[in-house]
């Protein structure tokens, strides 16, 4: 394949994987705690055809090279983890972390992670994800058990009906990391731990720079809705600049291996 056609194919990929991204950012924007993401973009290897230095008579050298690129790729996505804005619920079983850290959930027998605070009570009285993954550590709401309470610093209490004082059920904990970037997403607004996210420090909120704990409230997307569409209308644009640029290359191709031949 002729040298441009092949640049040009590697940005009109490398485009199509950054609209990939912005949809599904757009499509997160109303996810509890999800977090806005972008695309990062590098030139791939260079051929040189002079190089700055060569000889170019007897008394004269190269100032400057002669390269052309072959092409860029996806190298990541970078999340931004910044607090999204905190939206009231008054629901007892809705809470929102302010600051840093994560809910531990388990499920499958280990243990992920989630800024999703939208937990539910299930038929045991465990509190679990909306998809029933019971929070960790577990804390189960006896039967009968009404008025529960969540302190900023994760203090679970509940009435139970023939008690004066509520019943202390158990801690919400948070876990923090020193690369948040290292968690892996696996669906369901849970992350996994990745190798490069560290472990995990298990802190009470409120403690050790780890945030605190809303009862009542969740925290809501921090997706950039207008930052996104003016690069889903930027990469448009480019896409089909570069789709003439093959077009072009692909004549002007054919037009040297006429004369060639």
């Amino acid at each position: 394949m002729d040298a441009a056609m092949h640049t040009l194919g590697s940005g009109l990929d490398s485009a199509y994987t950054a609209f990939k991204v912005n949809g599904q950012m757009l499509g997160m924007t109303n996810v509890t705690g999800a977090k806005h993401e972008r695309v990062n973009l590098s030139d791939v290897s260079y051929q040189t055809v002079r190089t700055p230095g060569a000889a170019t008579g007897e008394d004269s050298v190269l100032p400057s090279p002669l390269q052309y690129g072959q092409g860029v790729k996806v190298v990541s996505t970078s999340t931004d983890f910044s607090q999204g804005q905190l939206i009231s619920t008054g629901n007892d079983l809705d809470l929102a972390i302010t600051g840093k850290g994560w809910f531990q959930v388990m499920k499958d027998g280990v243990i992920h992670y989630t800024r999703d605070g939208s937990f539910k009570r299930s038929a045991d009285g465990q509190i679990v994800t909306s998809d029933g993954y019971p929070l960790e550590p577990n804390i189960v709401i006896p039967e009968g058990g009404t008025e529960v309470t969540v302190t900023p610093n994760g203090i679970v209490s509940v009435k139970i009906p023939g008690q004066d004082e509520p019943a202390e059920l158990g801690t919400v904990q948070l876990a923090v990391f020193n690369n948040e970037e290292g968690l892996v997403k696996v669906g369901s607004n849970l992350r996994a731990l990745g190798p490069t996210a560290g472990e995990a420090r298990v802190i009470n909120p409120g403690e050790e720079g780890a945030g605190s704990v809303q009862q009542g409230s969740l925290e809501s997307s921090n997706v950039k809705i207008v930052p996104l569409l003016i690069e889903t209308v930027m990469l448009t644009r480019n896409t089909q600049m570069m789709s003439q640029g093959i077009s072009r290359a692909d004549q002007m191709w054919g037009y040297v291996n006429s004369i060639g031949g």
